[in-house]
């Protein structure tokens, strides 16, 4: 590499890493405003104030009101990606519970209702971030990875019980962010609606270990019959999915 290409190289670099740190200063002034204000009071114009930067620079950054929110989002989507790799628990079973933990906590600590409810009321905001979302795909290897071990039948098809898993956690997240429930209730929610999935294709240790899990959770919640919720082979519906 020429010595002009290096100095170009560590230039662009240079540049990149001021760019991320204006994003982050914005976004955090963002947080601030849109917890303390609302999304309806946070115009550009307001928001380039309260960064610190031109509105110019506000556009060239983020485009709108609607793509910073996405950007909010976005970056506590990096904090969950960058936990999953450096998950403790290493039982299939335990990682999907410290995940989900991670996910929740994670969420509802870094995204206020005032910005979580307008992203959630987004139909198509959501679907464009749902690629980003990996607890939908960290459970579905960790279940099949139960199964190899010997701890859950295979009997049920996981990406639909996934499915009603993660269904449960994102009425979990509109409740909160309705200011129905706390973040213990949330997480605590999530863990059992986890625990009473899985329940549907544990074998019996598992079962056993998932019920004591799911009764010591805090908020305590109801748990079905142990004995009502694993399902034959056969109990199916006519389009396939799994009766939980």
């Amino acid at each position: 590499m020429t010595r002009s290409a290096t100095v170009t190289k560590a230039g662009s670099e240079a540049m990149e890493g001021v760019r991320d740190r204006n994003s982050r200063r914005v976004l955090h002034a963002v947080r601030e405003f849109v917890e303390e204000h609302g999304i309806e009071a946070a115009s550009m114009r307001r928001m380039a104030a309260e960064a610190g930067v031109s509105v110019r620079t506000l556009y060239n950054h983020f485009g709108d009101r609607r793509a910073m929110l996405r950007a909010l989002v976005l970056a506590s989507l990096d904090e969950i990606d960058l936990a999953f790799d450096d998950l403790q628990a290493t039982s299939p079973i335990e990682r999907m519970w410290e995940a989900t933990s991670v996910a929740v906590d994670t969420i509802v600590g870094s995204l206020s209702p005032a910005v979580l409810t307008p992203v959630l009321d987004d139909h198509e905001m959501l679907l464009g971030l749902s690629h980003r979302w990996r607890l939908r795909d960290l459970l579905c290897d960790e279940i099949r990875a139960a199964q190899r071990a010997g701890q859950l039948y295979q009997d049920v098809e996981v990406p639909v019980l996934v499915e009603h898993i993660t269904t449960v956690l994102d009425v979990l997240f509109r409740g909160w962010a309705a200011g129905a429930f706390d973040e213990a209730a949330v997480r605590a929610g999530a863990l059992h609606s986890l625990d009473v999935g899985l329940l549907a294709m544990a074998r019996p240790r598992t079962r056993a270990t998932l019920v004591a899990h799911a009764r010591a959770l805090s908020p305590p919640l109801p748990l079905p019959d142990v004995g009502t919720v694993r399902q034959p082979a056969g109990a199916r519906t006519a389009a396939g999915s799994p009766r939980l």
